[in-house]
């Protein structure tokens, strides 16, 4: 039975040579009484011979026995001890004589082994003659003895054994703390991976809000287009009304065309300014959108990484959870076997290489999560400044590249101890081998044994003597009870060297455990130093988020300021729109007033007229041809005064001053030729000529200046909305003293002009009422002086003209009124236009000032999401750690163990080797005298040597 295969003690069944030795003692007590006096006489003549050789002899084995059984061997007697076997394994039993051969040798033989004397073995051996049965009984206490030491040796063995099974059941118990232990890890990564879904939740919901920032922008695009569209369309309708322009009035066009350019110039400035920068945002959250997405997607690979690696962790441990149950139940099963040590080697070494996985793959995780990428902390970093995740970056990736080396040293001793523990095994291998061998070998001995019975019977048929049946089996009995022996020493050896592997196993793990230890020792350090360093770091980053963050809350305070200063500066620009609006509208009401006073000369004229026709129906033929050459006269001069009426609406606003100065003119000639005329009848047509003439310029000369103030008020928005946005978009300090400026210079613009304006508005009254006192003196002087018919002609010829005049003045107050309804319109249209651009400023500053909270926001959650990362991987860390000490002191308690075992095996081993050189020697020792018994025992226990 092989120690490999059971757990059942050894039993030596002695009752068999007990019954044996009793009847041993009968035999020995009825022969001595027959054989005392024959045998006292027999070797008297060889007595004095041969006592000092046998004293000497007996005295020598016995001695030699003790110091061999007491004294371990030196390295010379165990070689020769091995040459000793090595030649006597040459032998072959066929040399063996029977021990039956001659009666004296037959009874000296059973004598040996079956008396059993209690005196003196020397006095015994010196008494006894040469042969006799006392010498050979002296032998066998010798053997009694060692059958002694053996059976001490068997009860060693046995409380050995129970020991063994005593550190079994505490393996028991430290395989079921580690199952205990299993089951906690199991709990933990189920922990772990709820705690990773609830991230995959938050990285659901982000990836939401990018979705949602992502339609904002395409919809702020649309709408940018859209307003592209319309300022497109607002410039064609620019250019249409141009052209109108230039149809409607051709003096005044190259005015016109010039500031509508340089206002659409500067429209499309502000237009491509506006456009430059939206496309600028727009780049800048395409580029946002691009980083996050691909930040998305590699959270998304290393979550997914991570729940494989997490998954594959948790079916690792339920497949060594299940193992661990499977290997308990067959050590509940199987305690005393000594197959369970080796299953636990490989548990252990299972159990190792999956810490040493785990290991690697947190050490993996932590190279991909964010503290190795650069996207994760730079994005919101000024130029100028540092970036000290970088530098994080490189030392976190030197110390990962330091641990991957030092694990793949851990991993080289880890791949030498396996080879060791593979030659280990392989000796293990030899041993049962030499096992198998030894059970053949005592199989060959029983079949030897048998053989051994069957000539002993036929020695008994042969020579019919019961006394030496009797002592062949005691040889028998003898030589099964060494057998037993030398199976027992076998089993004891085979344990040993069970005991002495596990030792140098477990020294083998203990040296791998102090170097795990030196290593997290030094791993540890590595990590403290590189935390504190990204402490500090983490900690000047908040410090110049910090600053960053008061600087942009004083720029949005800033930013709120100026905003409402243009608010305030629009609501003064409506005031001041207003105010304008206003005169426009008392100067209209003006107009109209003068014109209703002109309508009611005209009709007084009327009056005047018919008058003026009865009256010339009384005067005389010479008056009326007088007054047709006044008449002719007044014509010519009428004439030149509508040339230079044309000449003045081509000069236009230019040669205004030109104008009044040819109506004065024509004024004083008009006085002049009055004065010098005889009759004095043509003053009042000549009023009634120039009359219009005055009223028209005075009309051109209001449209004129309400043209100036139009476009100064026009060029002032413009100058206003340029600076507006520039003030906005770079300098926002400024804005606020330049307005108020460009304000205050327009109200005294305004004020000149409006004082100007009421000045000639005063002016025209005063001429006015001057021309209709003189024609009220005309009119008087005319009523007794215009009888004749000519005059009356002539008067009608006059009224035509003055109705030609009238209407020409009604197309004009037409035309002025339809161009002062397009300029109000036009400015209506332009305030609209200004409105619309302060609202979309506001509304591009508030979505400015939302962006910012949101980046903001954004920043302050990365933060958090780095912290909460940087705990979660010391918590893994710890835990790692906790581990690998725990495996490490089980390992070093194994490699003690194994070293305790091999030396406790190799003591055996060694005590046995001296044991059987013990034997040797004794078999050697004997005389020449009983050389034939002697050689037959030596090449007996020399064969059973061999075959063990």
């Amino acid at each position: 039975m092989s120690i490999f295969q059971g757990s059942e003690g050894l039993q030596l069944d002695t009752s068999l040579q007990h019954l044996e030795e009793d009847e041993a003692e009968e035999d020995q007590k009825r022969r001595n009484k027959e054989l005392q006096d024959i045998l006292t006489n027999a070797f008297d003549d060889l007595m004095d011979d041969d006592d000092l050789s046998t004293i000497n002899s007996t005295c020598h084995s016995s001695a030699v026995l003790e110091e061999d059984i007491t004294r371990p061997l030196t390295s010379a007697e165990q070689q020769t001890a091995e040459n000793d076997l090595k030649q006597s394994a040459g032998r072959q039993y066929s040399d063996l004589k029977p021990a039956g051969d001659s009666p004296g040798v037959s009874e000296h033989y059973q004598y040996c082994f079956r008396n059993r004397p209690y005196e003196d073995s020397n006095q015994q051996y010196r008494k006894a003659e040469y042969g006799s049965m006392e010498q050979l009984e002296v032998l066998y206490q010798v053997r009694v003895r060692e059958l002694q030491q053996l059976v001490h040796q068997i009860e060693q063995l046995k409380e050995q054994a129970a020991q063994e099974q005593d550190q079994l059941r505490r393996q028991l118990v430290l395989v079921s703390a580690e199952k205990a232990h299993a089951v906690s890890q199991n709990a933990q990564s189920m922990k772990n991976l709820i705690s990773s879904r609830e991230r995959v939740s938050e990285l659901e919901q982000e990836l939401e809000t990018f979705k949602l920032n992502l339609l904002n922008v395409q919809q702020s695009n649309l709408k940018l287009s859209g307003e592209l569209d319309a300022a497109h369309i607002s410039v064609k309708d620019l250019e249409e009304k141009v052209s109108l322009l230039e149809r409607s009035n051709v003096a005044n066009r190259d005015t016109l065309i010039r500031g509508v350019q340089e206002r659409h110039e500067k429209e499309i400035i502000g237009l491509r300014n506006q456009i430059e920068s939206i496309t600028a945002k727009l780049n800048a959250k395409d580029t946002e959108c691009d980083g996050l997405r691909q930040r998305l997607t590699d959270l998304n690979r290393t979550h997914e990484a991570l729940l494989v690696e997490k998954t594959d962790t948790i079916n690792q441990l339920m497949v060594n959870l299940e193992d661990s149950q499977r290997q308990c139940q067959k050590l509940m099963a199987n305690m005393d076997n000594g197959q369970t040590i080796a299953e636990k080697v490989q548990l252990e070494k299972y159990m190792e290489v999956d810490t040493l996985r785990s290991d690697l793959k947190c050490y993996e995780a932590v190279a991909q999560f964010g503290l190795l990428g650069p996207e994760d902390s730079d994005s919101f970093r000024m130029d100028s400044k540092p970036q000290p995740s970088n530098d994080l970056n490189i030392k976190l990736r030197d110390e990962l590249q330091r641990c991957l080396a030092n694990l793949q040293m851990k991993r080289d001793e880890i791949q030498q101890l396996q080879a060791q523990l593979r030659d280990r095994d392989k000796v293990i291998q030899t041993m049962k081998q030499q096992e198998a061998v030894y059970l053949a070998q005592t199989d060959n001995f029983k079949e030897e044994a048998a053989d051994l019975l069957e000539q002993l019977r036929k020695y008994q048929a042969a020579q019919g003597s019961l006394e030496d049946v009797s002592k062949l089996q005691s040889r028998i009995t003898e030589l099964q009870s060494e057998l037993t022996a030398v199976k027992a020493d076998r089993y004891r050896l085979e344990g040993e060297l069970v005991i002495l592997r596990q030792a140098n196993v477990e020294e083998k793990l203990r040296a791998i455990d102090r170097h795990n230890q030196e290593y997290i020792q030094w791993h540890d350090q590595a990590v403290v130093r590189v935390r504190q360093e990204a402490n500090e770091q983490i900690q000047a980053l908040n410090a110049d988020f910090n600053i960053q963050l008061r600087e942009a809350q004083k720029e949005s305070d800033e930013v709120k300021q100026l905003y409402l200063e243009v608010c305030s500066s629009k609501e003064k620009l409506l005031a001041t729109l207003e105010c304008e609006q206003k005169a426009k509208k008392d100067l209209a009401t003006l107009l109209d007033l003068e014109t209703e006073k002109l309508r009611m000369t005209q009709a007084e004229l009327e009056t005047e007229r018919q008058k003026v026709t009865e009256l010339l129906t009384f005067q005389h033929s010479t008056e009326i041809e007088e007054l047709r050459r006044a008449l002719d006269t007044e014509k010519e001069k009428v004439r030149a005064l509508e040339v230079d009426l044309q000449a003045a609406r081509e000069q236009d606003s230019r040669y205004a001053a030109t104008v009044t100065e040819e109506i004065e003119r024509a004024k004083m000639e008009a006085v002049r030729e009055l004065q010098f005329s005889p009759e004095q009848t043509h003053p009042d047509v000549v009023d009634r000529a120039c009359s219009p003439l005055t009223d028209k310029a005075g009309d051109e000369e209001v449209a004129r200046v309400m043209a100036t103030l139009e476009a100064k008020h026009q060029e002032q928005l413009e100058q206003v909305k340029q600076e507006s946005v520039r003030c906005l978009a770079n300098e926002l300090s400024t804005c606020e003293a330049r307005h108020q400026q460009q304000l205050e210079q327009a109200e005294e613009e305004y004020s000149r002009n409006l004082a100007a304006f009421k000045n000639l508005i005063d002016s025209k009254t005063k001429e006015v009422e001057v021309l209709k006192q003189a024609m009220m003196m005309k009119r008087d002087k005319l009523r007794g002086e215009c009888e004749n018919s000519q005059v009356t002609e002539e008067l009608a010829a006059c009224t035509k003209e003055v109705e030609q005049l009238k209407e020409q003045l009604q197309s004009c107050d037409k035309e002025w009124q339809a161009r002062l309804s397009a300029e109000t319109n036009k400015w209506q249209a332009r305030l609209e236009e200004h409105q619309q651009d302060v609202e979309t400023e506001q509304t591009k500053m508030a979505e400015a000032v939302a962006g910012w909270a949101e980046e903001l926001q954004t920043l302050r959650k990365r933060c958090q999401e780095l912290e909460t990362r940087l705990l979660e991987l010391d918590k893994k860390y710890q835990a790692a750690k906790k581990t690998a000490r725990r495996y490490k002191l089980w390992a070093d308690g194994k490699e003690q163990h194994v070293k305790r075992e091999w030396q406790r095996i190799a003591v055996g081993f060694q005590n046995v080797l001296q044991v059987l050189h013990t034997k040797a020697r004794v078999a050697l020792t004997v005389t020449e005298g009983d050389s034939a018994v002697t050689k037959q025992l030596d090449e007996q226990i020399q064969a059973l040597q061999d075959r063990l």
